[in-house]
């Protein structure tokens, strides 16, 4: 919203465009953490919104909520139905004082932004401001309203006016300017024009927004993460699994100056040091330019971001130094069979170098391994369950259970991934009893799932002893790391069952093992050292390899411990 507003006050100056943000005013009433859990969970959102949205079915919405709330810590937030329906009505109340306390005949357009998690309550939203002012023209676009969703939802709902398809700027701006002729566009899906250059965009106006969170209690006031966009689409946009580009045509991106320019002015303007990439993957030239660039701000920068897993040791550091703390990497699988059905374009050396580039640097990995992949073999199962022995020196990764969006690869072609049939998630009808849609967001799918879970079983085993392993292991510093002597090397390797062993590598040993510390070939490696035999080099890597301290595929070599210098 605020760059959509930003786009309008340059192309339409003329005209008054106001923004609110009622969420704020819920959590308010709920607090933080019941806010949490519901806006992490898409079933659990969409099911409140569908208590407004369809009165009447409160049982089957209830079912669902229950069904999705996983770990008990969440399901003793919502005990009992009584429970559920207390949320239930703090929504409804926060939402009918928002309504209430505007006049809507005042306007002539009612934008909703629909993304995750934000359906059935923007459309509840959107009918009550039909209701009040039927003469407003009511737009809803977003992630969560693409093509043949937003087709749907607008033959489903005749409060609706305008679906924006795509990117929201020109879609909107044209819809403005229609009005405003007094020729509004006939009702319909409007496709966005795509920006071909992010760099004349306006920097986004979220001034609307700190005022209203202004207006909080002082002790629930809080320093916001800042959204900001380096780039549109993905470059590399491939992955079969993935629909995030759906909304997005073609892969644009803005200079590392013009982003360096956005965030000092939005850290100036209101006083924040927090912002959150929104791009499925940052530019890896651009944003080692602009990490580069902004460390030399001088200021304490908290920044969130999504990477592909090709960078560097040397851009893990210097992307820490900048402030880069959080990172989603697409790892997604251990299998380099798995990763290339996957169309990934990487293999199990450049995901576990990048776990333990970012753990050395200490940038905390926020990964996913999917699990029920369709037509998993048990060969994938193997070869992760093979690869885990290494990884688990590394920050866990989250088990993601496969989950068929619309517009993917696998969704546009299920045959290839033996899929037999597709359709709209039966949770759909806990939402909206009653209603029937042909296409949504979420699909479920008959094929090989029952197999595929079956395989998936003792990874997820696996994982779960992870994480245990990990609590532990990293107490004291990184389950496997090394300390440089100058001519020798200190390596610490707590195992699995807890015992900690060392192991100390000198002269020629250590020299080998500090040139595995980013992937190298093993012809390269042989050649580097080129005064000891082939046959002893193959023998120490092996040796190494036995002891869980190097990965090796047969081609490349990863040393695995991080060089650790600061107090843990």
């Amino acid at each position: 919203m605020a760059c959509l507003s930003a786009f309008l006050k340059r192309h339409v100056p003329e005209i008054g465009c106001a923004v609110f943000h009622p969420y704020l005013e819920l959590y308010q009433k709920i607090g933080l953490r019941l806010y949490d859990v519901i806006s992490e969970s898409s079933w659990i959102s969409e099911a409140f919104g569908g208590m407004l949205l369809e009165p009447g079915h409160e049982q089957s919405q209830i079912w669902l909520i229950k069904k999705s709330l996983g770990r008990r810590s969440r399901r003793r937030l919502f005990n009992s139905s009584k429970e559920i329906l207390k949320v239930r009505d703090c929504l409804k109340e926060t939402l009918d004082v928002f309504l209430e306390r505007h006049d809507w005949s005042q306007y002539d357009l009612c934008g909703i932004t629909v993304s995750l998690n934000q359906l059935t309550s923007g459309l509840y939203l959107a009918r009550e401001i039909k209701a009040l002012a039927p003469s407003i023209k009511v737009v809803i676009g977003g992630a969560g309203v693409p093509e043949e969703v937003g087709q749907e939802l607008l033959s489903q709902f005749e409060f609706i006016d305008y679906i924006v398809s795509g990117e929201g700027e020109k879609g909107l701006l044209e819809i403005v300017e229609g009005i405003k002729k007094g020729k509004p566009a006939q009702r319909g899906v409007i496709r966005g024009e795509i920006i071909e250059d992010l760099n004349e965009l306006p920097i986004p106006d979220f001034t609307p927004y700190f005022a209203e969170l202004a207006t909080l209690r002082p002790s629930l006031r809080f320093s916001p993460v800042i959204p900001v966009e380096f780039s549109r689409g993905c470059f590399w946009g491939r992955c079969s699994f993935c629909n995030l580009n759906v909304q997005w045509k073609g892969y644009r991106r803005k200079s590392w100056q013009r982003l360096l320019k956005e965030v000092d002015f939005l850290s100036k303007r209101y006083k924040t040091l927090d912002f959150a990439f929104m791009d499925n993957a940052l530019p890896p030239k651009e944003a080692k330019e602009f990490f580069d660039q902004v460390s030399l701000l001088g200021r304490d920068f908290n920044f969130f971001g999504e990477l592909r897993a090709s960078f560097s040791r040397k851009d893990a550091h210097l992307m820490k130094k900048a402030g880069l703390n959080i990172v989603q990497v697409g790892i997604e699988a251990l299998s380099n069979s798995l990763l290339k059905r996957l169309r990934k374009g990487r293999t199990v050396m450049d995901n576990l170098a990048s776990m333990r580039h970012l753990l050395e640097a200490g940038i905390e990995l926020q990964g996913n391994l999917i699990m029920d992949f369709p037509g998993t073999s048990q060969e994938e199962v193997e070869e992760t369950l093979s690869i885990l022995k290494y990884a688990k020196y590394f920050r866990p990764l989250k088990p993601v259970s496969f989950w068929l969006g619309y517009g993917s690869p696998v969704f546009n072609d299920p045959k290839s991934f033996g899929i037999k049939a597709k359709r709209p998630h039966r949770f759909y009808s806990r939402i909206f009893p009653g209603r029937t849609f042909d296409v949504t967001m979420v699909c479920e799918y008959s094929g090989t799932l029952k197999q595929d879970r079956m395989l998936w079983k003792q990874v997820r085993e696996y994982i779960q002893d992870w994480q245990k392993y990990w609590v532990d292991a990293s107490k004291n510093g990184p389950p496997l790391s090394f300390r440089d002597g100058g001519d020798f090397v200190l390596i610490r390797q707590v195992m699995s069952q807890g015992q900690v062993l060392h192991h100390r590598l000198s002269q020629a040993s250590r020299s080998i093992f500090l040139d595995t510390l980013e992937p190298i070939a093993l012809e390269e490696l042989i050649q580097r050292h080129s005064g000891i035999s082939p046959e002893k080099i193959l023998s120490f890597l092996k040796e190494l390899q036995q002891k869980e301290l190097i990965y090796c595929d047969g081609n490349k070599v990863l040393g695995l411990p991080v060089r650790i210098r600061e107090k843990w």
